[in-house]
């Protein structure tokens, strides 16, 4: 049947439902990433044709002109209605809705307001990301303008009756990744699983509200259910991806960090932990674990998804005025890329990650934001280079400085149910086997994208084909000389793809200009400091500020939201105006918050070169974030050092503690950093926002702080214990969590001994028998007897807390027959304590002679 049979076959079919049009459009619904909306929501050119499309043997018709109006004119080919939901959010939308229909109002099974990028017909929004507009239909699933007939025509219709056998079926997920990338795996989850293998995306961490209470937002990634991606042998439950472009996608920042570079294994660290390498408490602002951005720079720098969790601070959320600071600011689960990029602008030390290409005309060449260049040295640790993501470095490097090039990259498609080459050639398949999709419309849109691409000629000054208006938004597969590993992608591999004309016409000058050749890729804006911070409206902060759009210098002169920053406030941290965040900053900090009339100069504004928490002020709390993450000596985090320079710098005691702790040692300078934790913590009621902001102190220093830091044992290095420990129990400065900051606490900061469970300043018997009477418990914490927090009260803790293993009955004397007999009756109890020799879990002669050893000894 030749397409224009076909139009005329399902006019005559639509009767009455239809309507009597001049032409009868067929419906494509496409739902998913954000970062692509420049060609499925803004282009013209994903309708130009270049296959006969429409049948009238003349290719170059645009089939898609933005306007949504009925009766629809002859070129309305297809009513193209796109969800900026974000990749996986779209890949769920395709499995749940891919195979069926939905037929409700909006917000029933399909929500317009998941769109946190827009909603649009042919181009025309009907959700802006904040509102409806335009032809938005409240009665239609996810607020959709049309509907298609549910027989199998795809014919477009404008009812919004749910009885006329009419709904929206998901045609198309455009990912920004491969869907293998989406696709979660059962098992053990770690932050270096690579997609496919076991337990990749199947972090269970679920965000915390800023409150310290359980939110539930989940990072897993998405289940395929019913559906497969076994391309080699498929079914009609096989996804398929049809690749599209590499979508580069950029680590932006704050002016405020202070940084223009970083390593990959530094980024990584970052957005698992909410802490860099060092220890330096910077904010890591994510995208939701939907996210097809998200994916492709957590999988860029070497890290599983869903444990590309920054912060981990609430719900998903789209509203805009979560990105400002104040009460409400939320640095996590952003829905949409706009978002991230809002709260990186304000928050003075956020990094964030967004589709690069979008900072021309926005935050990069308007001096908003700007990327840093990166190091891939997890890929390779020879790698020298610290690339930003100009079209070169994308596409243009050679066998022997593969890894210099630049690396977070989305392999991004479109997935689709069935395989749309396997369609005849009516819809421009070569019907070859493979399951078909159920739209042949949508297939046939496809079709008429890749096969654009497939014959793609270089030359072209004006952007036509889809092909060539891809060309020059993005970058085309078959430019790079490398792509990423699907199975590794921190790693990238020759490109089979790769066409050597395609990537000579990407790289010059004399035909159409690629995006990715802006001057603004090639090297960081050192003449700009950002915009100034946004809070949020009527609330009254620490400056004076009540209700008014403005910061309060302490000059009294007034800065305006969004405005330019002066230079002088360019750095966060920078107290004493030198340029840079470093120690040297802590005196004027402190001298800033004891002293509201403390002044250097002009534009002088604590509130906004010192609120690190976000909540719009400066105050205690953020002296507190300064000491416990942003104190580096030699390079590192030392938070020892950090406290103990804020209380010498305060006249001591800044943080107002009482004048002797519970044990009657004197408080001395430095001893806050061991508050970490309260009786609400123990108890789990309360949570320590741990990448966020030290939020678990209480006021005092006792066995819950003690037990916290148990619990937090680990190595900062290590990457899968960064992922799961508070830095903050890191007492002595040298970024592990051992016995030795619980030894910190209990000996140098409380003035007792290990071994001291109730913190009473002396170890008693009753202490050893506690010790004694608890042997072989787990999760007893130190006050139940693990004095070295190992895991399991035993001899070791015994030892540790100063009790001499031939007492056996701890009655603080020398070995006696009391003692034996104590030892006789545990052993042929066969006690756990009593097993003193190898092979642990056997009684035997061995243990009897290891305990005569010990009774001899003596105490």
């Amino acid at each position: 049947m030749t397409n224009t049979n076909r139009n005329l076959s399902i006019l005559a079919a639509c009767g009455l439902a239809c309507g009597m049009a001049t032409a009868q459009p067929f419906s494509v619904n496409i739902t998913g990433a954000t970062a692509q909306r420049a060609f499925f929501r803004d282009s013209l050119a994903q309708g130009n044709e270049f296959l006969d499309v429409n049948g009238n043997s003349v290719t170059g018709d645009n089939l898609i002109p933005f306007d949504v109006t009925a009766p629809f004119a002859s070129n309305h080919w297809w009513q193209l209605q796109y969800r900026a939901v974000g990749s996986g959010n779209g890949l769920a939308e395709l499995l749940a809705w891919g195979d069926s229909y939905v037929t409700t109002a909006d917000g029933v099974d399909l929500d317009v307001t998941r769109a946190a990028d827009g909603a649009s017909v042919n181009g025309t929004l009907y959700y802006t990301g904040t509102a409806t507009t335009g032809p938005y239909q409240a009665n239609n699933p996810g607020g959709a303008p049309n509907r298609s007939l549910t027989d199998g025509s795809y014919a477009t219709v404008t009812t919004t009756d749910n009885s006329a056998g009419t709904g929206w079926q998901a045609d198309l997920a455009t990912l920004d990744v491969p869907t293998v990338w989406f696709a979660t795996v059962s098992g053990t989850a770690s932050p270096v699983a690579m997609p496919g293998a076991i337990g990749y995306g199947n972090n269970g961490l679920v965000s915390l509200n800023k409150d310290g209470t359980v939110n539930g937002r989940t990072n897993k990634l998405r289940s395929l259910g019913a559906y497969n991606i076994n391309t080699a042998s498929p079914d009609t439950n096989t996804i398929f991806d049809t690749s599209i472009t590499l979508v580069p996608v950029a680590a932006i920042v704050n002016f405020g960090v202070g940084l223009q570079q970083i390593d990959q294994s530094d980024l990584r660290h970052l957005f698992a932990s909410g802490r860099r390498e060092n220890g330096e408490n910077l904010v890591a602002v994510t995208r939701d674990s939907g996210s097809g951005t998200r994916n492709a720079f957590s999988n860029g720098i070497c890290l599983d998804p869903s444990w590309c969790v920054g912060e981990n601070i609430g719900a998903q959320t789209d509203d805009s005025q979560l990105d400002r600071l104040g009460p409400n600011f939320q640095p996590s689960n952003k829905g949409g890329s706009s978002r991230n990029e809002g709260t990186t602008q304000n928050h003075r030390l956020a990094i964030g990650h967004t589709a690069a290409d979008r900072g021309i005309g926005s935050w990069l060449t308007a001096g908003r934001l700007e990327l840093l260049g990166v190091r891939n040295n997890v890929s390779d640790a020879s790698a020298t280079v610290y690339a930003r993501p100009t079209v070169d470095n994308v596409t243009f490097f050679g066998l022997a400085n593969e890894n210099d090039g630049y690396h977070i990259l989305g392999p991004a498609i479109i997935a689709h149910i069935g395989d749309p080459r396997a369609a005849s050639a009516t819809y421009g398949g070569d019907s070859n086997g493979n399951p078909q999709m159920n739209n042949p419309n949508a297939a046939e849109y496809v079709n008429n994208i890749t096969k654009s691409i497939d014959s793609f000629v270089a030359g072209f000054s004006v952007p036509f084909t889809p092909a060539e208006f891809l060309a020059s938004q993005y970058l085309l597969v078959a430019a790079s000389e490398f792509v990423p590993n699907p199975l590794n992608p921190c790693e990238l591999i020759p490109n089979a793809a790769f066409v050597q004309a395609v990537q000579d016409d990407t790289r010059t000058s004399g035909n159409f200009s690629n995006v990715f050749r802006n001057a603004a890729f090639t090297s960081f804006n050192t003449s700009s400091a950002g915009l100034v911070p946004q809070r949020t409206s009527g609330g009254s902060y620490s400056d004076g500020n009540a209700g008014s759009d403005r910061y309060v210098c302490r000059d009294g002169t007034f800065l305006n939201y969004a405005t330019a920053l002066p230079m002088n406030l360019k750095i966060a941290g920078d107290f004493n105006r030198d340029g840079a965040r470093t120690t040297a900053d802590t005196t004027n900090l402190v001298a800033a918050l004891q002293n509201p009339a403390f002044n250097v100069g002009a534009n002088y504004s604590p509130e906004i070169i010192g609120d690190f928490n976000g909540d719009g002020n400066f105050d205690a709390e953020d002296a507190r974030y300064w000491a416990d993450g942003l104190y580096l000596v030699g390079g590192n985090l030392d938070r020892k050092a950090g406290f103990t320079a804020v209380d010498n710098a305060g006249g001591g005691n800044v943080f107002g503690y009482s004048a002797t702790h519970s044990t009657g040692a004197a408080y001395k300078a430095g001893d806050a950093r061991a508050d970490v934790a309260s009786p609400a913590v123990s108890a789990g009621t309360f949570h320590v926002t741990k990448g966020f902001v030290p939020n678990g102190h209480d006021g005092v220093i006792g066995i819950d702080d003690i037990d916290y830091v148990c619990a937090n044992f680990g190595d900062w290095s290590n990457l899968d214990d960064a992922a799961t420990i508070d830095l903050s129990c890191d007492m002595n400065g040298d970024l592990i969590v051992d016995a030795s900051d619980v030894s910190e606490i209990v000996v140098t900061v409380l003035g007792t001994q290990l071994g001291d469970l109730n913190l009473d300043g002396t170890v008693s018997s009753s202490e050893l028998a506690t010790i004694a009477a608890n042997f072989g418990d787990t999760g007893t914490g130190y006050s139940g007897g693990d004095v070295n927090c190992d895991g399991i009260v035993d001899n070791d803790d015994y030892v540790a807390a100063g009790g001499c293993l031939g007492d056996w009955d701890a009655s603080g004397g020398q070995p006696n027959s009391s003692d034996f007999l104590a030892f006789l009756n545990d052993y042929s109890a066969m006690a756990p304590r009593a097993d003193l020799a190898a092979p642990a879990g056997v009684f035997n002669s061995s243990d009897f002679l290891a305990f005569l050893n010990l009774y001899s000894q003596g105490c």
